[in-house]
Protein backbone atom coordinates (compact mmCIF):
# COMPACT_ATOMS: atom_id res chain seq x y z
CA UNK A 1 0.00 0.00 0.00
CA UNK A 2 1.31 3.45 -0.88
CA UNK A 3 0.73 6.07 1.79
CA UNK A 4 -0.89 9.18 0.37
CA UNK A 5 0.61 12.59 0.90
CA UNK A 6 -2.31 13.52 3.13
CA UNK A 7 -1.36 10.71 5.52
CA UNK A 8 2.32 11.65 5.73
CA UNK A 9 2.11 13.50 9.01
CA UNK A 10 5.12 14.15 11.23
CA UNK A 11 5.61 14.77 14.94
CA UNK A 12 8.90 16.73 15.03
CA UNK A 13 11.09 16.73 18.15
CA UNK A 14 14.36 18.67 18.51
CA UNK A 15 16.26 20.38 21.31
CA UNK A 16 17.60 22.88 18.76
CA UNK A 17 15.35 25.03 16.56
CA UNK A 18 15.66 28.66 15.43
CA UNK A 19 13.38 31.56 16.30
CA UNK A 20 13.49 35.33 15.68
CA UNK A 21 15.94 35.90 18.54
CA UNK A 22 18.21 32.98 17.65
CA UNK A 23 17.97 32.64 13.85
CA UNK A 24 20.97 30.32 13.44
CA UNK A 25 20.25 27.95 16.37
CA UNK A 26 19.51 24.55 14.81
CA UNK A 27 18.79 26.13 11.42
CA UNK A 28 19.55 22.81 9.70
CA UNK A 29 16.61 21.22 11.58
CA UNK A 30 14.26 23.91 10.28
CA UNK A 31 15.69 23.57 6.77
CA UNK A 32 14.90 19.85 6.75
CA UNK A 33 11.39 20.47 8.11
CA UNK A 34 10.76 23.08 5.40
CA UNK A 35 11.96 20.68 2.71
CA UNK A 36 9.64 17.94 3.96
CA UNK A 37 6.65 20.28 3.98
CA UNK A 38 7.41 21.36 0.41
CA UNK A 39 7.38 17.71 -0.64
CA UNK A 40 4.02 16.47 0.59
CA UNK A 41 4.66 15.95 4.30
CA UNK A 42 2.99 17.91 7.06
CA UNK A 43 4.50 18.82 10.43
CA UNK A 44 1.34 18.41 12.51
CA UNK A 45 3.06 18.71 15.88
CA UNK A 46 6.37 20.21 16.97
CA UNK A 47 8.18 20.09 20.32
CA UNK A 48 11.41 22.11 20.22
CA UNK A 49 13.86 24.15 22.29
CA UNK A 50 14.58 27.56 20.75
CA UNK A 51 16.96 29.21 23.21
CA UNK A 52 20.66 28.25 23.49
CA UNK A 53 23.08 28.67 26.41
CA UNK A 54 20.49 28.79 29.19
CA UNK A 55 21.57 28.99 32.82
CA UNK A 56 21.11 25.90 35.00
CA UNK A 57 17.69 26.56 36.57
CA UNK A 58 16.13 27.95 33.41
CA UNK A 59 17.55 25.04 31.43
CA UNK A 60 16.05 22.59 33.93
CA UNK A 61 12.62 24.21 33.55
CA UNK A 62 12.96 24.25 29.76
CA UNK A 63 13.76 20.56 29.61
CA UNK A 64 10.98 19.66 32.03
CA UNK A 65 8.52 21.33 29.63
CA UNK A 66 10.30 19.73 26.65
CA UNK A 67 9.93 16.23 28.13
CA UNK A 68 6.34 16.90 29.22
CA UNK A 69 5.32 18.07 25.77
CA UNK A 70 6.96 15.05 24.12
CA UNK A 71 4.95 12.73 26.36
CA UNK A 72 1.77 14.63 25.48
CA UNK A 73 2.26 13.09 22.06
CA UNK A 74 0.81 9.90 23.53
CA UNK A 75 -2.60 11.56 23.82
CA UNK A 76 -2.74 12.68 20.18
CA UNK A 77 -1.00 9.65 18.64
CA UNK A 78 -3.67 9.28 15.97
CA UNK A 79 -2.76 12.67 14.49
CA UNK A 80 0.66 11.63 13.12
CA UNK A 81 2.32 8.74 11.28
CA UNK A 82 5.99 9.38 12.00
CA UNK A 83 7.99 10.55 15.00
CA UNK A 84 11.05 12.42 13.72
CA UNK A 85 13.66 13.19 16.39
CA UNK A 86 16.80 15.32 16.06
CA UNK A 87 19.65 15.14 18.61
CA UNK A 88 18.76 11.85 20.26
CA UNK A 89 20.71 11.96 23.55
CA UNK A 90 18.74 14.85 25.09
CA UNK A 91 15.31 13.46 24.18
CA UNK A 92 15.89 9.69 24.26
CA UNK A 93 14.08 8.92 27.55
CA UNK A 94 10.68 10.53 26.78
CA UNK A 95 10.86 9.37 23.15
CA UNK A 96 11.39 5.78 24.34
CA UNK A 97 8.20 6.04 26.38
CA UNK A 98 6.38 7.73 23.48
CA UNK A 99 7.41 4.96 21.08
CA UNK A 100 6.32 2.20 23.48
CA UNK A 101 2.86 3.73 23.91
CA UNK A 102 2.19 4.83 20.32
CA UNK A 103 3.86 2.12 18.18
CA UNK A 104 4.39 4.79 15.51
CA UNK A 105 7.25 4.75 13.01
CA UNK A 106 10.35 6.36 14.50
CA UNK A 107 13.12 8.13 12.59
CA UNK A 108 16.14 9.50 14.44
CA UNK A 109 18.49 12.16 13.07
CA UNK A 110 21.93 12.36 14.66
CA UNK A 111 24.22 15.33 14.14
CA UNK A 112 27.47 14.57 15.96
CA UNK A 113 27.45 15.86 19.53
CA UNK A 114 24.58 13.52 20.38
CA UNK A 115 26.69 10.49 19.44
CA UNK A 116 30.22 11.65 20.26
CA UNK A 117 29.27 12.57 23.82
CA UNK A 118 30.93 15.28 25.91
CA UNK A 119 29.88 16.35 29.40
CA UNK A 120 28.68 14.38 32.44
CA UNK A 121 24.95 15.03 32.03
CA UNK A 122 25.04 14.20 28.32
CA UNK A 123 26.83 10.92 29.08
CA UNK A 124 24.13 9.96 31.58
CA UNK A 125 21.35 10.81 29.13
CA UNK A 126 23.08 8.91 26.32
CA UNK A 127 22.44 5.62 28.15
CA UNK A 128 18.89 5.79 26.78
CA UNK A 129 20.13 6.32 23.22
CA UNK A 130 21.15 2.68 22.76
CA UNK A 131 17.69 1.10 23.21
CA UNK A 132 16.15 3.98 21.23
CA UNK A 133 18.42 3.33 18.24
CA UNK A 134 17.62 -0.39 18.39
CA UNK A 135 13.91 0.47 18.43
CA UNK A 136 13.92 3.05 15.62
CA UNK A 137 12.92 2.32 12.03
CA UNK A 138 15.61 4.52 10.45
CA UNK A 139 18.52 6.62 11.65
CA UNK A 140 19.66 9.61 9.58
CA UNK A 141 23.34 10.62 9.54
CA UNK A 142 24.92 13.65 7.84
CA UNK A 143 27.86 11.95 6.10
CA UNK A 144 29.48 8.67 5.07
CA UNK A 145 32.07 9.29 7.78
CA UNK A 146 29.38 9.45 10.44
CA UNK A 147 27.58 6.41 9.07
CA UNK A 148 30.64 4.37 10.02
CA UNK A 149 30.74 5.99 13.47
CA UNK A 150 27.07 5.11 14.10
CA UNK A 151 27.41 1.55 12.75
CA UNK A 152 30.36 0.89 15.04
CA UNK A 153 28.89 2.51 18.15
CA UNK A 154 25.35 1.12 17.99
CA UNK A 155 26.09 -2.09 16.06
CA UNK A 156 23.24 -1.64 13.59
CA UNK A 157 22.81 -2.78 10.00
CA UNK A 158 23.67 -0.47 7.14
CA UNK A 159 20.21 -0.70 5.57
CA UNK A 160 18.76 1.04 8.63
CA UNK A 161 20.91 4.14 7.99
CA UNK A 162 20.07 7.05 5.67
CA UNK A 163 22.89 9.43 4.68
CA UNK A 164 21.39 12.90 4.38
CA UNK A 165 23.62 15.98 4.76
CA UNK A 166 21.58 18.13 7.17
CA UNK A 167 19.14 19.42 4.56
CA UNK A 168 21.85 19.99 2.00
CA UNK A 169 22.74 23.42 0.66
CA UNK A 170 20.02 25.85 -0.36
CA UNK A 171 21.66 27.34 -3.44
CA UNK A 172 18.91 29.96 -3.65
CA UNK A 173 20.56 31.39 -0.52
CA UNK A 174 24.19 30.27 -0.62
CA UNK A 175 25.57 31.37 -3.97
CA UNK A 176 28.20 33.61 -5.55
CA UNK A 177 27.38 37.32 -5.72
CA UNK A 178 28.96 40.16 -7.66
CA UNK A 179 30.22 41.88 -4.50
CA UNK A 180 33.01 39.34 -3.97
CA UNK A 181 36.46 40.78 -3.26
CA UNK A 182 38.82 38.34 -4.98
CA UNK A 183 42.42 37.77 -3.96
CA UNK A 184 43.64 39.56 -7.09
CA UNK A 185 43.79 42.52 -4.68
CA UNK A 186 46.92 41.34 -2.87
CA UNK A 187 46.87 44.28 -0.44
CA UNK A 188 43.74 43.12 1.41
CA UNK A 189 42.79 39.51 2.12
CA UNK A 190 39.54 38.74 3.95
CA UNK A 191 39.28 35.55 6.02
CA UNK A 192 36.04 34.32 7.56
CA UNK A 193 34.86 32.28 10.55
CA UNK A 194 31.23 31.17 10.90
CA UNK A 195 30.41 28.93 13.83
CA UNK A 196 29.48 28.90 17.48
CA UNK A 197 31.82 30.81 19.77
CA UNK A 198 32.84 27.77 21.79
CA UNK A 199 36.31 26.39 22.44
CA UNK A 200 35.61 23.21 20.50
CA UNK A 201 34.92 25.22 17.35
CA UNK A 202 38.37 26.85 17.40
CA UNK A 203 37.41 30.55 17.36
CA UNK A 204 40.66 31.32 19.23
CA UNK A 205 42.66 29.65 16.46
CA UNK A 206 41.04 31.98 13.94
CA UNK A 207 41.88 35.06 16.03
CA UNK A 208 45.49 33.94 16.38
CA UNK A 209 45.75 33.22 12.66
CA UNK A 210 44.74 36.83 11.92
CA UNK A 211 47.25 38.06 14.50
CA UNK A 212 50.09 35.93 13.12
CA UNK A 213 49.41 36.86 9.48
CA UNK A 214 49.45 40.58 10.20
CA UNK A 215 52.63 40.29 12.27
CA UNK A 216 54.55 38.18 9.75
CA UNK A 217 53.28 39.79 6.54
CA UNK A 218 52.82 43.46 7.33
CA UNK A 219 52.76 44.36 3.62
CA UNK A 220 49.34 42.68 3.35
CA UNK A 221 46.22 43.79 5.21
CA UNK A 222 44.59 40.62 6.61
CA UNK A 223 41.02 41.19 7.75
CA UNK A 224 38.79 38.79 9.66
CA UNK A 225 35.00 38.43 9.73
CA UNK A 226 33.51 36.41 12.61
CA UNK A 227 29.86 35.30 12.64
CA UNK A 228 28.24 33.30 15.43
CA UNK A 229 27.31 33.39 19.09
CA UNK A 230 28.05 31.16 22.05
CA UNK A 231 29.10 30.88 25.67
CA UNK A 232 32.60 32.25 24.96
CA UNK A 233 31.43 35.37 23.13
CA UNK A 234 32.75 37.77 25.78
CA UNK A 235 36.03 35.87 25.96
CA UNK A 236 36.35 36.15 22.18
CA UNK A 237 35.72 39.91 22.18
CA UNK A 238 38.18 40.25 25.05
CA UNK A 239 40.93 38.40 23.17
CA UNK A 240 40.40 40.55 20.07
CA UNK A 241 40.88 43.65 22.25
CA UNK A 242 43.84 42.16 24.13
CA UNK A 243 45.66 41.38 20.87
CA UNK A 244 44.84 44.84 19.50
CA UNK A 245 42.91 43.40 16.56
CA UNK A 246 39.78 45.54 16.76
CA UNK A 247 40.64 47.18 13.44
CA UNK A 248 41.40 43.78 11.88
CA UNK A 249 38.52 41.55 13.04
CA UNK A 250 34.85 42.41 12.67
CA UNK A 251 32.70 40.37 15.07
CA UNK A 252 29.07 40.31 13.92
CA UNK A 253 27.32 37.82 16.24
CA UNK A 254 24.49 35.67 14.90
CA UNK A 255 23.02 36.48 11.48
CA UNK A 256 20.34 35.15 9.14
CA UNK A 257 21.36 32.82 6.33
CA UNK A 258 20.94 35.48 3.65
CA UNK A 259 23.10 37.89 5.65
CA UNK A 260 25.69 35.14 6.08
CA UNK A 261 25.82 34.60 2.33
CA UNK A 262 26.41 38.30 1.77
CA UNK A 263 29.41 38.19 4.12
CA UNK A 264 30.67 34.94 2.60
CA UNK A 265 30.90 36.80 -0.67
CA UNK A 266 33.23 39.32 0.95
CA UNK A 267 35.64 36.55 1.97
CA UNK A 268 38.63 35.26 0.07
CA UNK A 269 39.06 32.19 2.27
CA UNK A 270 36.93 30.46 4.88
CA UNK A 271 38.70 29.19 8.01
CA UNK A 272 37.11 26.12 9.66
CA UNK A 273 39.44 25.45 12.63
CA UNK A 274 37.22 23.10 14.65
CA UNK A 275 38.73 20.82 17.28
CA UNK A 276 35.69 18.53 17.13
CA UNK A 277 34.99 15.44 15.02
CA UNK A 278 32.41 17.25 12.91
CA UNK A 279 29.80 14.84 11.59
CA UNK A 280 29.73 16.82 8.33
CA UNK A 281 30.50 20.51 8.75
CA UNK A 282 27.78 21.90 6.47
CA UNK A 283 28.97 25.48 6.93
CA UNK A 284 32.13 24.62 5.01
CA UNK A 285 30.05 23.42 2.07
CA UNK A 286 27.91 26.57 2.24
CA UNK A 287 31.09 28.62 1.93
CA UNK A 288 32.15 26.55 -1.08
CA UNK A 289 28.72 27.15 -2.65
CA UNK A 290 29.56 30.87 -2.50
CA UNK A 291 32.87 30.06 -4.26
CA UNK A 292 34.96 30.50 -1.12
CA UNK A 293 37.65 27.82 -0.65
CA UNK A 294 37.87 26.28 2.83
CA UNK A 295 40.89 25.78 5.05
CA UNK A 296 39.58 23.18 7.49
CA UNK A 297 40.69 20.88 10.27
CA UNK A 298 41.76 17.44 9.08
CA UNK A 299 39.10 15.65 11.14
CA UNK A 300 35.72 13.96 10.84
CA UNK A 301 33.26 14.74 8.08
CA UNK A 302 35.29 17.69 6.80
CA UNK A 303 37.71 15.19 5.26
CA UNK A 304 34.90 13.71 3.18
CA UNK A 305 34.55 16.82 1.01
CA UNK A 306 37.81 18.78 1.24
CA UNK A 307 40.55 17.37 -0.97
CA UNK A 308 43.82 18.98 0.05
CA UNK A 309 45.13 21.47 -2.53
CA UNK A 310 42.38 20.43 -4.97
CA UNK A 311 39.29 22.25 -3.65
CA UNK A 312 40.67 23.59 -0.36
CA UNK A 313 43.20 22.76 2.32
CA UNK A 314 43.30 20.37 5.29
CA UNK A 315 45.25 21.48 8.35
CA UNK A 316 46.09 19.67 11.59
CA UNK A 317 43.99 20.60 14.62
CA UNK A 318 45.33 23.58 16.61
CA UNK A 319 48.03 24.28 14.01
CA UNK A 320 47.97 28.09 13.75
CA UNK A 321 51.19 28.09 11.70
CA UNK A 322 49.65 25.54 9.33
CA UNK A 323 46.73 27.88 8.61
CA UNK A 324 49.09 30.82 8.13
CA UNK A 325 51.23 28.86 5.67
CA UNK A 326 48.23 27.72 3.62
CA UNK A 327 46.76 31.23 3.45
CA UNK A 328 50.06 32.53 2.11
CA UNK A 329 50.34 29.59 -0.27
CA UNK A 330 46.86 30.26 -1.68
CA UNK A 331 47.29 33.99 -2.24
CA UNK A 332 50.67 33.30 -3.83
CA UNK A 333 49.14 31.12 -6.54
CA UNK A 334 48.61 32.38 -10.05
CA UNK A 335 45.12 33.58 -10.95
CA UNK A 336 44.60 30.40 -12.97
CA UNK A 337 45.64 28.14 -10.07
CA UNK A 338 43.39 29.98 -7.61
CA UNK A 339 40.44 29.82 -9.98
CA UNK A 340 40.93 26.06 -10.35
CA UNK A 341 40.65 25.56 -6.58
CA UNK A 342 37.66 27.93 -6.38
CA UNK A 343 35.91 26.14 -9.25
CA UNK A 344 36.57 22.71 -7.72
CA UNK A 345 35.19 23.93 -4.38
CA UNK A 346 32.02 25.16 -6.08
CA UNK A 347 31.54 21.89 -7.99
CA UNK A 348 31.94 19.94 -4.75
CA UNK A 349 29.27 22.06 -3.03
CA UNK A 350 26.77 21.44 -5.84
CA UNK A 351 26.89 17.71 -5.05
CA UNK A 352 25.24 18.60 -1.73
CA UNK A 353 22.57 20.90 -3.20
CA UNK A 354 19.23 20.45 -1.42
CA UNK A 355 17.20 19.30 -4.42
CA UNK A 356 19.95 16.87 -5.37
CA UNK A 357 20.07 15.12 -1.97
CA UNK A 358 16.37 15.33 -1.06
CA UNK A 359 15.10 12.73 -3.54
CA UNK A 360 16.80 9.75 -1.90
CA UNK A 361 15.79 11.03 1.54
CA UNK A 362 12.12 11.21 0.53
CA UNK A 363 12.25 7.76 -1.07
CA UNK A 364 13.71 6.27 2.10
CA UNK A 365 11.03 7.87 4.30
CA UNK A 366 8.21 6.64 2.05
CA UNK A 367 9.76 3.17 1.96
CA UNK A 368 9.86 3.12 5.76
CA UNK A 369 6.25 4.29 6.08
CA UNK A 370 5.11 1.53 3.72
CA UNK A 371 6.90 -1.27 5.61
Amino acid sequence: MTISQKEQRIFLISNMFPDENHPYFGIFVKNTADILEKNGFKIVSKVVVTEPNQKSFKKLVTYFKFYRDILKGITHRNSYDLIYVHFISHSALPVLILKLFTKKKLMLNVHGSDVIIRGKIAKVLSVFSYPLVKMCDRIVVPSEFFKEVVKKKFKIKEDKIIVYPSGGINTDIFKPMEIKNKTENKNTVVLGYISRIERGKGWDIFVNVIKSLNEKYSNINFKGIMIGSGSERDKCIGLIKELDLEDKIEYLGGLSQREINMYLNLMDLFIFPTRLEESLGLVGLEAMAAKVPVLGSNVGGIRTYIKDKENGYLIDVDDVDGYVERVIEFIGLSNEQRERIIDNAYKTALKYESNYVIDRFLREINKMLEE
